[in-house]
């Protein structure tokens, strides 16, 4: 299994997809698309979205600290800590399980992070996902300088909820 270290040793298992037009031209410019786990998820949560996008752009799917086949790391479990993981960039196990809702209380104001992306980013979320209301959403894209779009009578697995919605989403925001 592929896995990136981290400076601070902590293991991250990542997957890459890349699509099959860019092996027939690797000149033409393909869009790479990363799909980040929500909580307690890991890389099997995408592979419908994997199966749909592949064929046009490069995807990366990976388990975060103490998600999916990732350590957990000495690290705590922040928001910045997960950003920074990604910018240097044993399926749920108990003890993950246990470090992910004890990082989840303490995850502070999204006004107070530093994280930022140079990069155009979308999110997308339910209007019925408990864990991420829409103040917070909203406020996520606005520190981002990112799209945010709500998918109505959805939760926290759009992905798996809405599969078809979500791709349709996703397939013009790469296209612009």
């Amino acid at each position: 299994m592929p896995y990136y270290q981290t400076q601070d040793g902590c293991r991250l298992f990542f997957e890459l997809h890349n699509n099959d037009q860019a092996k027939h031209n690797p000149v033409k410019h393909n869009p790479t698309i990363v799909f980040l786990n929500g909580f307690t998820q890991t890389t099997l949560f995408w592979r419908y979205q994997v199966g749909k996008f592949k064929s046009s752009c490069h995807v990366i799917t990976y388990d975060a600290r103490a998600q999916g086949n990732s350590d957990s790391g000495d690290l705590p479990l922040t928001l910045d800590q997960h950003v920074k993981d990604l910018a240097d960039a044993n399926r749920n196990n108990k003890e993950s399980l246990l470090a992910q809702l004890k990082a989840l209380q303490t995850y502070p104001d999204l006004s107070t992070t530093t994280f930022s992306f140079q990069i155009p980013t979308l999110v997308i979320t339910g209007s019925d996902d408990p864990m991420v209301p829409d103040n917070a959403a909203e406020q996520l894209a606005k520190h981002l300088g990112a799209q945010w779009e709500q998918i109505q009578d959805a939760g926290h697995c759009i992905p798996l909820e809405t599969p078809d919605l979500f791709y349709s989403l996703i397939q013009p925001f790469i296209a612009s």
